[in-house]
């Protein structure tokens, strides 16, 4: 009888692992959602559903200036009342996994108002991401405005690079 119930029970445990497995995401599912989470982020305003996706160390190139910025530098840059986004295409777009890295790629079209000016924008994009204790994190973010020409005047700062050493962003 013992038998019989030590079997039951492994099968049971194991039948709940089996099931546990399913209901995790996918790296592909979890990055989407994150890539979204953002998106949605930009139209209304509420960073709570992507801010704990992003690395404490994640920076971006700000699209506009070619500037780098870092995690609290964005989110400030978003929640600013004279910045609104009225709507956001966000076709299909490509997500490559390597291990713990992964790259997500794509475009999108925005709709909104910047300092009272109407505009409409598409952005190509790239953003990196890494899996740290277990979970997705974003790390870094490169997007630009569709067709603008880039330079390589900026010089990378300290913290990321060596001294003086050319950089790229966005030409103004």
């Amino acid at each position: 009888m013992r038998r019989i119930l030590g079997l039951a029970v492994s099968l049971g445990l194991l039948a709940s692992a089996t099931a546990n497995k399913a209901n995790e995401e996918s790296p592909e599912a979890t990055l989407t959602r994150i890539e979204k989470d953002f998106a949605e982020t930009q139209i209304t305003k509420d960073t709570k559903a992507v801010e704990p996706a992003m690395a404490d160390d994640f920076y971006s190139f700000d699209p506009a200036t070619g500037s780098r910025r870092s995690k609290a530098e964005l989110i400030a840059s978003i929640k600013p009342s004279e910045y609104v986004i009225t709507s956001m295409s966000f076709p299909p777009f490509l997500i490559r996994v390597f291990g713990s890295t992964a790259i997500a790629q794509g475009t999108n079209d925005a709709v909104g108002m910047a300092k009272g000016k109407p505009f409409k924008v598409n952005f190509v994009w790239f953003d990196v991401f890494e899996k740290r204790n277990g979970h997705w994190v974003w790390i870094v973010s490169e997007s630009s405005q569709e067709n603008i020409k880039i330079t390589t005047k900026n010089m990378c700062d300290k913290p990321y690079c060596a001294a003086n050493q050319p950089g790229f962003s966005v030409k103004q």
